[in-house]
């Protein structure tokens, strides 16, 4: 475990982690990044670079490392297109591998849930294969799990839901139940013992100041013993049944299209043309929900619920009840 203060920071840590293991065991040309179009790993240099195809860091363009992408197969309630979409995902993989596989060092992805982009799932059967693929060509792969973990997802880590266990684990968020920032990358102990030795090349010499700070780490002991002493995943599982009776209603909405849920994620999208950042139609929306009591955050064109898992039947019905008034 390496401890770092933000999910930026786990994140540039597991690239720096995943480049140096090549380079510590000779093959210092493994410079290629992977990640997935629309993927978001935060605002330090290396995860710009991963995250480049959200638009969010054109200015930096000249700054950034050399990363591949492959296309990410959302899908929603009633998608009839996820299989070719995943198909073509897959094979775009292959071609990468096929023609990169020495220059590869790590693919990072958020597992199952892309949030910056619009809270955009994926299946679990689709990433297993690709994370199979990558096993297979000796690429190293990285879970950014800042957003998904401790329960997010219906399962305490997104991973989960595979059977797979990657060769990094960001986390954050969380982690302190948002209280204080602490974040960590896990690694395998494999990639840990290429770090050991008497040569201080080989060392990872990386940290901040406030690393593993100590008032942090006692929040994120607290609210790790609340998984152990209480039934969270219980309460998840409750608030993801609630959204499953709330889609026959929401179809009938006009405006939205693209339902879809993931543990405690509800997310749908607007009809509308401007699917951008600040756009009229969702900031008039979002200050229709803030008037009524409800922070209801728009993503360019789709909007979601990520409520806190100690949420009532009470207060779920009030944000459904401002949901259809917004939407009708």
């Amino acid at each position: 475990v390496f401890f770092a203060d933000n999910g930026s920071g786990a994140v540039e840590v597991a690239l720096k982690l995943a480049y140096q293991y090549h380079y510590n065991k000779g093959h210092s040309d493994k410079t290629l990044f992977l990640a997935f179009e629309g993927g978001y790993h935060g605002d330090t240099f290396g995860a710009m670079a991963t995250g480049r195809t959200t638009g969010f860091y054109t200015p930096f363009e000249p700054f950034l490392c050399d990363v591949m992408f492959i296309p990410y197969p959302d899908t929603y309630i009633e998608c009839n297109d996820i299989a070719e979409k995943e198909d073509k995902a897959l094979k775009v993989l292959e071609n990468i591998i096929h023609a990169h596989q020495d220059k590869i060092c790590c693919m990072i992805l958020e597992p199952l849930m892309q949030g910056a982009s619009g809270m955009r799932f994926a299946r679990p059967d689709f990433i297993q294969k690709l994370c199979d693929m990558l096993r297979k060509a000796n690429i190293l792969v990285i879970f950014d799990e800042v957003a998904t973990a401790f329960g997010r997802t219906g399962e305490m880590f997104a991973f989960h839901h595979l059977d797979f266990i990657p060769d990094f684990i960001c986390l954050s968020k969380g982690l302190t139940a948002g209280y204080l920032p602490l974040s960590v990358t896990l690694t395998q102990q494999h990639i840990y013992d290429a770090f050991l030795g008497t040569d201080y090349k080989s060392s990872f010499t990386h940290g901040h100041s406030f690393t593993a700070n100590p008032l942090a780490c006692s929040a994120a002991s607290a609210s790790l013993d609340v998984f152990a002493e209480e039934d969270v995943l219980a309460r998840i599982r409750n608030i993801s049944e609630y959204y499953y009776a709330l889609v026959p209603e929401l179809q009938k909405l006009d405006m939205i299209t693209n339902i879809r849920i993931l543990g405690s994620v509800l997310a749908w999208d607007l009809k509308i043309e401007d699917r951008f950042y600040k756009s009229k139609s969702s900031e008039k929306l979002k200050d229709y929900f803030l008037e009524h009591g409800f922070n209801i955050r728009p993503l360019g064109k789709s909007f979601y619920l990520l409520p806190p898992y100690c949420i009532t039947q009470q207060q779920l019905d009030k944000i459904s009840d401002a949901i259809f008034n917004g939407f009708a």
